[in-house]
């Protein structure tokens, strides 16, 4: 029960969409940079396109409403360039309300990664300190990726809780 206690306020369960949109509603993001960016062969592994291919970045962090000094994540976000309506502040939200483009499904790779000195830095974590790197691929009814996120959180700002049940039959 420590434990639980201990995560009370960084836990963050998801069983749904409406779940991560609820948690990126009351978490404010504070947007750093953006730009145009074309994907090397690196990026275009980790967010499933093709390299060569023009992607809109947005890097932002989001703000921990009960405190500002410590961010509960730095994001790069990438949507396709063609989406220049939502370039202040591209979210899946936006492209669904701008575009009609809506999230049917949203892909997530959680992997433990130390954080590197720019990261640190932005975070306000020591060099080297363990985060979980979050990976969310937006997915459209026709299965296609219209975004996709790379979030690194410090290990002691985010928990997330995944409840399994035996399927029935």
């Amino acid at each position: 029960m420590a434990d639980k206690a201990q995560h009370e306020g960084l836990n963050h369960p998801l069983a749904c969409l409406e779940d991560l949109f609820f948690l990126a509603k009351n978490n404010p993001r504070v947007v750093k940079r953006i730009d145009e960016v074309v994907a090397d062969y690196d990026l275009a592994q980790t967010i499933g396109c093709e390299p060569g291919s023009r992607w809109l970045h947005v890097a932002s962090i989001r703000e921990d409403s009960e405190n500002k000094d410590a961010p509960i994540c730095l994001t790069d976000s990438y949507a396709s360039a063609t989406f220049t309506k939502v370039r202040q502040l591209v979210r899946s939200d936006l492209i669904e309300t701008h575009y009609g483009i809506q999230s049917e499904e949203v892909r997530q790779t959680i992997s433990a990664v130390t954080v590197s000195a720019k990261i640190a830095k932005v975070l306000g974590v020591e060099l080297g300190s363990p985060t979980l790197k979050i990976v969310r691929c937006y997915q459209d009814r026709d299965g296609n990726t219209f975004e996709t996120t790379i979030s690194v959180h410090p290990a002691d700002r985010y928990a997330c809780s995944i409840v399994l049940t035996r399927a029935k039959g």
